[in-house]
């Protein structure tokens, strides 16, 4: 009899602990929070831009994350009532970077540049030496931070991405100057631009030699509802484009009848969405033609601004830009040309503007 008191309170005592067992992870299950898987916590904190066109590349958080803060830095500078000053650079164009920073340096424009770097080097190099600017690096694009020439895959990916970014930037209407820093600025285009673009959604340059064409390496945007509808449907266009490129390689060449600046042409020429772009003469905004004109017709045009194309390759570009006087960093020292700059750039008065 006392053996089965025994047994009997050894089931009974098991049985409790089973019955608790259970209880514990039932109530467990129902009332703790189990921490949420990572592709969750993206797809709640990114409900509020999930205007931006990532389509083909939405797997990687990077992009979002990126996405994120070049959006806050630009709404910082436009809080100051400044336009952002937007370009796109890698480690292969560090050195125009440079010789840009320095030439633009006495312009008081530096804290209105937002650099978008292709590597987390250039990232570090730029904010180590130029404080004053802003620099994001989209790291889904670091395959892409070797030297990209025109028309080639590598560099049409690029634009590709910088059209993604700028249509982020409009649609939380972000005011700015896109530009390119293998460029010229013998003065601050920046007050001709505001005072052209009334009435308009954007101030351009024409191209030399292409009557009716726009470079679309240059230019001065309104985040205005006509400007974010046309951008929206040039990057559904590039990102068709893109898709149908992904697995080429950089050095692909791509016909020219397929890139940013002919898609937006056509849409200019379309006026799509009823688009008004107020397009400035070579004598204003001049190309790299500039550099082919006699000294006589050099005096004879005034330009704010050159940009440094019509020539392939970067050794080329700094070759004519160090001929003519125009490049304004020195490796050796590491230290802007001073001189040089002080030679080369003028200040523009308001009342001179009336061109």
């Amino acid at each position: 009899m006392k053996v089965f008191g025994i047994r009997l309170k050894v089931c009974i005592t098991f049985l409790l602990v089973a019955v608790g067992t259970f209880i514990f992870w039932g109530y467990y299950e129902v009332h703790v929070e189990r921490k949420p898987d990572i592709v969750s916590v993206l797809a709640t904190k990114n409900k509020l831009f999930r205007t931006v066109p990532l389509k083909y590349t939405e797997s990687i958080p990077q992009i979002q994350n990126s996405t994120l803060k070049i959006l806050n830095i630009a709404k910082q500078i436009n809080a100051r009532g400044l336009p952002v000053l937007l370009a796109l650079v890698n480690n292969a164009y560090l050195s125009f970077t440079y010789s840009w920073l320095c030439n633009t340096m006495y312009m008081g424009i530096h804290r209105q540049v937002l650099f978008i770097t292709t590597d987390s080097y250039s990232r570090k190099r730029i904010k180590r030496d130029w404080p004053a600017v802003k620099v994001v690096a989209v790291l889904d694009l670091n395959d892409l931070s070797g030297a990209q020439e025109y028309s080639k895959a590598g560099y049409v990916r690029l634009m590709v991405r910088r059209t993604e970014l700028i249509l982020a930037m409009l649609q939380e209407r972000v005011m700015m100057l896109l530009f390119e820093v293998d460029c010229l600025w013998f003065a601050n285009p920046l007050p001709l631009c505001k005072k052209e673009a009334k009435g308009y959604d954007i101030v351009a340059s024409a191209i030399s030699d292409r009557p009716g064409m726009i470079a679309a390496g240059f230019l001065y945007m309104l985040p205005t509802n006509r400007m974010i509808t046309f951008w929206k449907k040039l990057t559904e266009r590039l990102q068709r484009l893109g898709k149908q490129i992904q697995h080429f390689s950089e050095g692909r060449s791509i016909s020219e009848s397929d890139n940013d600046q002919t898609y937006f042409n056509r849409l200019v020429k379309d006026k799509y969405a009823g688009i008004k772009v107020n397009v400035l003469p070579f004598e204003i905004f001049a190309d790299g033609r500039w550099y082919k004109l006699s000294d006589q017709e050099k005096e004879d045009i005034d330009p704010l601004i050159v940009n440094n194309n019509w020539v392939s390759g970067n050794k080329l570009k700094i070759r004519r830009a160090k001929k003519f006087g125009h490049w304004f960093w020195k490796e050796k020292s590491g230290k802007c040309d001073k001189t040089l700059v002080n030679d080369t750039v003028y200040q523009v008065d308001e009342k001179d503007l009336n061109f």
